[in-house]
């Protein structure tokens, strides 16, 4: 299950838009302020509809895992949908973006001496985060 407060990634792409289509507002009438999130909105997803984002094959093999345990009734095709439309802007958990770096017992358990090496994983990718 998601959480509400995971952050929000906003393609670089659809940012542009939404801030060439907001100074090209604010360019034409400084004066109408009440209206001017929808001609910002209105580029951000027509940016979206020119490069659309679709999942990778490993994302949907994980949606396909997580589709069926939780045993849900209908096409995978249209809960699939539904779901990507919520996940395609979440930003990545930590342990998601470095998961191929983490390490782990030939049984998937962590071990001490592992733990402390994943540690040090994820302290390096903050690091490296916090650099930029």
């Amino acid at each position: 299950m998601m959480s509400d407060k995971k952050k929000i990634r906003v393609p670089e792409g659809m940012l542009r838009a939404a801030r060439e289509a907001n100074l090209d507002y604010w360019r034409k009438d400084a004066s109408a302020r009440l209206d001017s999130l929808t001609p910002v909105l209105e580029a951000a997803l027509g940016w979206l509809v020119k490069n659309l984002i679709v999942p990778t094959n490993q994302q949907t093999d994980l949606g396909a895992k997580e589709w069926d345990e939780s045993g849900t009734i209908g096409s995978f095709a249209v809960w699939w949908a539904g779901e990507w439309q919520k996940r395609m802007f979440l930003a990545p958990d930590e342990d998601e973006a470095i998961r191929d770096l983490l390490r782990s017992d030939e049984n998937g358990i962590l071990s001490l001496d592992i733990t402390s090496v994943n540690h040090r994983v994820r302290e390096a990718y903050r690091r490296g985060k916090e650099s930029k």
